[in-house]
């Protein structure tokens, strides 16, 4: 290929684009096939279809009683090879009639490649209507009247390749490297065969067995993608019906905002900002204590003055934690569950603002002396009331520490308890008391958030 000219002069990469065939690990173009005993080997598969074939009306009959609309008009059925070095022909399990009208006789649905000990399998659907031809492909390999010019035997790259033909079941459709749940409720991406005339058919099957599928749908080439709800047993019917399955897989769900790229996100927090209303200065807050808050966070800032940014070691109160732990506290006790909020389109109006005390120590910070929690909290929960002592207030404390002895009390919840009764606090140079006059109507409400480590 030629180069193309380019004004980047510190980098060139040649061979930008290299065409290579396409083969299959194994095997490859002039592959000799498999050596069989010819009348044993074909006469064997030829029952097993015909056996499976037998197997599929008797339990398609007990499956699908009811639903004459959505029985089979198929079989799906699983071919198994040998291994590696001789794989499946996997390019004449492809047949439609010929004529202006294409119908499919047998279709290749999906190939599963070898795995340790696991056989290479291909799962085929075969068309009712065109069983016989199917069965004919394994009568030619026995008739020596069939063989082709050099002497060979029809078809015989096709069967002599193939160890084993048995029934389908669900797990044959599964096409995803990880086991499928069969447990409980999940949702499924279903691959449909997009030309087929029974695509209708899977709305039916949802409506009959009241599940739950999404609106929107996918088509890539022949193949159409769709999504369901349902378990596992309540898929078990699927070869049986009229659906025509293709693969079933595990989904790729963008779950959250979170799963998308930080300049996606970003526009979704920008959006948010704009539909939000902030409270007035004179609303209750909430008062984090923790590691600080990044106060010019986009969804903050208009929550949390600079005069609410306190710290117990002086200076300034920014978010110390690696992961931002104080944000992300700061944002639940402001907006709640902020998901449903992103992803809306309404204002939201907040009838509460911040307050923040960082009781984490950051990397600029002085410590001349050990500083236990129950005196951090003493302290922090002094910085707000001294700053705004008229405004009502809720506290969050979400820090958390293994206990010596779970279950005893500690000066950590000697201290929050004595808070939250309303004691009031009194700083004598570099100490902090509590007095022992409870008074209710100074009681403070702190909510306490702790990790239960596994």
């Amino acid at each position: 290929m030629a180069e193309v000219p380019r004004n980047l002069d510190h980098l060139y990469v040649q061979g930008h684009v290299e065409t290579a065939d396409f083969h299959r690990a194994g095997g490859g173009p002039g592959k000799p096939p498999r050596q069989v005993d010819r009348r044993a080997h074909g006469s064997g598969l030829k029952n097993a279809v015909e056996q499976v074939f037998a197997t599929f009306d008797q339990q398609a009959a007990a499956v699908v009683p009811s639903d004459e609309e959505l029985r089979a008009t198929g079989t799906v059925i699983v071919l198994e090879g040998e291994g590696a070095a001789h794989p499946l022909k996997v390019d004449s399990l492809n047949s439609y009639t010929g004529g202006k009208t294409r119908k499919p006789k047998w279709l290749l649905l999906s190939v599963r490649e070898a795995q340790g000990e696991m056989p290479e399998t291909a799962t085929v659907w075969v068309s009712d209507s065109y069983r016989s031809q199917f069965l004919k492909l394994f009568e030619d390999y026995l008739n020596d009247e069939k063989n082709t010019k050099k002497g060979r035997p029809r078809n015989q790259d096709l069967v002599a390749n193939i160890s084993r033909i048995r029934e389908a079941v669900l797990d044959d459709l599964w096409t995803s490297e990880i086991q499928p749940p069969k447990f409980g409720r999940h949702w499924w991406e279903l691959w449909l065969d997009g030309s087929s005339a029974h695509l209708a058919d899977w709305e039916s099957f949802v409506t009959a067995h009241r599940l739950q599928a999404r609106r929107s749908e996918f088509r890539l080439g022949d193949r159409l993608v769709v999504w369901v709800e349902a378990s596992w047993a309540q898929l078990q019917i699927l070869p049986f019906t009229s659906v025509p399955v293709t693969e079933i897989r595990r989904p790729e769900f963008i779950d959250t905002v979170e799963d998308l790229s930080i300049d996606e996100q970003t526009e979704y927090v920008e959006d948010l900002a704009r539909r939000t209303v902030h409270a007035p200065a004179d609303a209750p807050a909430v008062c984090n204590l923790d590691t600080g808050v990044l106060r010019t966070h986009t969804l903050l800032e208009g929550s949390l003055a600079p005069d609410d940014h306190h710290s117990i070691f002086g200076g300034s109160g920014i978010d110390v934690h690696p992961r931002g732990h104080g944000t992300s506290m700061a944002g639940l006790a402001l907006f709640g569950d902020v998901e449903p909020l992103l992803t809306g389109r309404t204002r939201v109006e907040l009838r509460h603002r911040l307050e923040s005390v960082r009781m984490q120590p950051g990397p600029g910070d002085q410590r001349i002396d050990p500083l236990d929690y129950g005196t951090a909290t003493v302290e922090a929960v002094s910085h707000p009331e001294a700053a705004r002592a008229d405004r009502s207030r809720t506290y969050c404390l979400t820090l958390s520490t293994e206990p010596d002895k779970p279950g005893e009390p500690t000066l950590w919840s000697a201290s929050v308890d004595a808070l939250a009764a309303g004691t009031d606090i009194v700083r004598a140079g570099n100490e902090l008391q509590l007095l022992s006059t409870q008074d209710p109507a100074s009681a403070r409400l702190i909510v306490v958030g702790t990790c239960q480590p596994f």
